[in-house]
């Protein structure tokens, strides 16, 4: 069967890519059918080529899955490369990893592609990117009190004066930590 279907406004979508969409989204059929408004059954028609959206329905569908509308109208599947979560280092030591989502890898992947256009705006003006100062830098196989110990010395804010803080004052000690990161090191 031919992957492209055609609606009743004549636009071949591709079936294939509202499977793989949902699937990368990480929905169950259920779910994508109760967050696009529809039925499983007609959902999952769609995606087997039986039925086809209305151009209305193809773009709701679209923003639920997170893809462009055009997307839908590809010959294959879009060679996305698949990321791993990157390491949470905020963790305490024991804690299980959280589980990779969906909503998580394109945080991080939009997040690279961020980093990826800024190193070549960088590269364009002829500038080196910034870089992260080796203060502030730590290897996995360091001690983490000894990396988080070189880092507040670096910052300015020892460990003494964090627990020294008020219950008032403790909800700008992160504000107060980027000053301090900004005022030294950028």
């Amino acid at each position: 069967m031919n992957a492209h279907v055609q609606t009743d406004s004549g636009l071949p979508f591709n079936r294939a890519i509202f499977r793989w969409a949902r699937e990368r989204r990480q929905l169950s059929i259920e779910e994508a059918a109760q967050k696009i408004g529809t039925t499983p059954d007609k959902l999952d028609a769609w995606e087997r080529g039986d039925a086809s959206p209305t151009v209305r329905q193809a773009r709701i569908l679209a923003e639920a899955y997170g893809r462009a509308f055009l997307e839908l109208f590809r010959p294959e599947v879009p060679p996305l490369q698949h990321s791993d979560l990157v390491p949470d280092f905020r963790l305490h030591r024991g804690a299980r990893e959280p589980k990779e989502n969906r909503e998580l890898l394109d945080v991080q992947a939009w997040a690279e592609e961020t980093r990826l256009n800024a190193i070549d705006l960088f590269e364009l003006i002829g500038e080196p990117p910034p870089a992260v100062p080796k203060e502030l830098r730590a290897l996995l196989r360091e001690s983490p009190e000894v990396a988080a110990g070189r880092a507040r010395t670096a910052v300015g804010f020892p460990y003494e004066m964090q627990i020294g803080l008020r219950s008032a004052q403790r909800s700008s000690a992160p504000s107060n930590l980027r000053h301090a990161l900004v005022g030294r090191f950028i």
